[in-house]
C-alpha cells in the first residue's frame, strides 16, 4: 500500500513540473479519458474540455 501511496505522490508531483504541463502528449498520457475536476470557481473541468487538462494543471 506504501508503494502505491508513493507511486500516486510521484505522479501528481510530476504534474506540477512546467515541462509536463507544457506537453500535451505527456498531459494526455498521464490523465484518465474520465476525468474530472471542480475549481474553486465551481466550474467543472474535463481531460476534453477545450484543452482543460493543460489549463487547470497549469493554476
Amino acid at each position: 500500500m506504501e508503494n502505491l501511496k508513493a507511486k500516486l505522490i510521484e505522479l501528481e508531483e510530476h504534474l506540477f513540473k512546467a515541462e509536463t504541463r507544457a506537453s500535451y502528449g505527456e498531459l494526455d498520457e498521464l490523465i484518465a479519458d474520465e476525468f474530472t475536476e471542480i475549481g474553486g470557481s465551481g466550474v467543472r473541468f474535463g481531460k476534453r474540455s477545450s484543452g482543460a487538462s493543460a489549463i487547470r494543471i497549469a493554476t
